[in-house]
């Protein structure tokens, strides 16, 4: 039966998944991790502080101490593929083909503060996400080259949609505007 192994930040410390002999690996010796038996590696990720791990599960996705105790009392839904944890690990990030979900994790509700579906290039291929430095926003990498942000913290919304949108991006040119809405002739927006 073979190993597989998901390594820690840093290289400190890294489950071994291998059925009843899974182990956890850090200094100074391997230790048994026989909660990890049935484990899905391929959806296992650690958090920044090398103490946490995401797994997604077919039941949702758990938070796991090292010692294979849950950190949560409920499991986070739906359970889509790829997981990310941010780097102040407050937040975990969940992509799959077509849809990006960001869960924030001190809140306790266990509600996506983002769920959005992203374009998909035809492939069975996750879409890639990150949290920006700030960790106001998302970027995610989505079929097709697709870039699309997502704000992780909005203010309020705006009281004129089109004052707002007319004030940050500025009016549609003939040319923007052929290109968008061809059917229509062009006036002026804002």
């Amino acid at each position: 039966m073979g190993e597989y192994a998901v390594v820690g930040p840093g290289d400190r410390v890294a489950l071994v998944f291998a059925g009843n002999r899974s182990e956890l690996r850090r200094p100074p010796r391997p230790s048994r991790a026989p909660w990890l038996d049935r484990m899905p590696w391929e959806y296992t990720t650690f958090a920044p502080d090398g103490e946490r791990v995401a797994i997604a599960e077919e039941s949702g996705i758990q938070i796991y101490g090292l010692d294979g105790v849950p950190t949560r009392s409920t499991r986070l839904r739906p359970s889509p593929g790829h997981l990310r944890f941010s780097p102040d690990g407050r937040l975990l990030i969940s992509t799959d083909s077509d849809r990006v979900r960001v869960w924030r994790l001190d809140d306790g509700t266990g509600t996506p503060v983002a769920d959005r579906a992203v374009p998909t290039a035809g492939v069975d291929r996750a879409a890639q996400a990150t949290i920006t430095g700030d960790g106001r926003r998302l970027r995610v990498l989505a079929g097709h080259g697709i870039v699309l942000t997502i704000d992780l913290a909005p203010g309020p919304a705006p009281r004129d949609h089109a004052a707002y949108i007319c004030s940050r991006y500025g009016a549609l040119s003939p040319q923007e505007w052929s290109r968008h809405l061809p059917e229509l002739p062009h006036r002026d927006t804002c």
